[in-house]
């Protein structure tokens, strides 16, 4: 607490720094998030909470985090995601339920994208309309739950596949 002129206040100090920069910019600038949209974000790390947070701040509908450590994806609801997956408990089954839970976007009268179909006529506009990648991978063996593929290349993987034809995917990990 400081006292100022014997009023005391509470000085919290407040920082924008640039990790939690580039989660937000990755929501507000690079994939500038639409109001109603659907937003996954893989990696729970600081990076990829603050983009969860940028995804709220722009006012996204859904908001799906993917992350093995407990503790992030329980911080993560509380800053806004509204679903949360743990990869190593959904396994190959992770991307299809990413999938359902962003069906019915098609918003075209108000800058969303049409179903459209792709040669082989599946629905090739279901999923998230933005992807945000913050996964990174593992330089040590983790100390609390360690996500599928420490190399990061399995998460990679699973974003592109979970990315519609017309989403926008961001990575930065």
């Amino acid at each position: 607490y400081i006292s100022v002129t014997g009023v005391q206040t509470c000085a919290l100090p407040i920082l924008l720094h640039c990790v939690g920069g580039c989660g937000l910019g990755m929501t507000m600038t690079l994939s500038p998030v639409e109001p109603g949209s659907n937003v996954a974000v893989w990696g729970g790390g600081p990076v990829g909470l603050s983009a969860v947070q940028g995804a709220r701040i722009m006012g996204a509908s859904t908001v799906i985090l993917v992350e093995p450590i407990k503790a992030r994806r329980d911080l993560a609801l509380k800053l806004g995601a509204t679903h949360v997956f743990d990869p190593n408990a959904e396994g190959d089954g992770l991307v299809p339920k990413v999938k359902d839970l962003c069906k019915g976007t098609n918003r075209v009268l108000s800058g969303g994208r049409n179903d459209t179909r792709n040669r082989a006529q599946l629905a090739a506009a279901v999923g998230p309309d933005f992807v945000i990648e913050a996964v990174g991978y593992d330089r040590t063996k983790p100390k609390v739950e360690a996500g599928p593929d420490p190399t990061g290349i399995q998460p990679l993987q699973q974003v592109w596949q979970v990315t519609p034809t017309a989403g926008h995917l961001c990575t930065c990990g």
